[in-house]
């Protein structure tokens, strides 16, 4: 009876541990995941409050989004590219106008094959008033 039961522990193991180890990497990717969305929305809105107290320029806006400077140098952050941001202005009234800027689906590759990868849209709009200031 003893040696029906010998391997058992060996495929029980082999058993847990894969699960484990599937639960681990996808919670893994997940927090990069969650890590990625959270700096490219750090990175929308800081360029869009440079914005809003700088005279509008789209170009230095999107450099903002992406190199976190005005001028454009450095490496970009978040493996972003300045092809993936669009800045527009709507004009709502005389004096007051909305800046928007959006990253374009930015693509994360992940650990796991199965999740594949992860390409969020983030996007940011503010309301600018300029006091008669130009």
């Amino acid at each position: 009876m003893r040696n029906k039961k010998r391997g058992a522990v060996t495929v029980e193991a082999g058993f847990s541990l894969t699960l484990f180890l599937l639960l681990f990497i996808g919670m893994v990717d997940v927090g990069m995941a969650f890590v990625h969305y959270h700096a490219m929305t750090e990175n929308c809105r800081r360029a869009l409050r440079w914005g809003v107290v700088n005279t509008y320029d789209s170009s230095k806006l999107s450099n903002m989004a992406v190199y976190g400077n005005a001028e454009g140098t450095g490496s970009p952050l978040m493996g972003l590219d300045p092809s993936l941001v669009t800045v527009s202005m709507d004009t709502l009234n005389v004096s007051t106008f909305a800046i928007s800027i959006s990253i374009a689906k930015a693509p994360v590759t992940m650990i796991s094959p199965w999740l594949g990868t992860f390409a969020p849209q983030v996007r940011a709009s503010r309301i600018v008033e300029s006091l008669g200031v130009t």
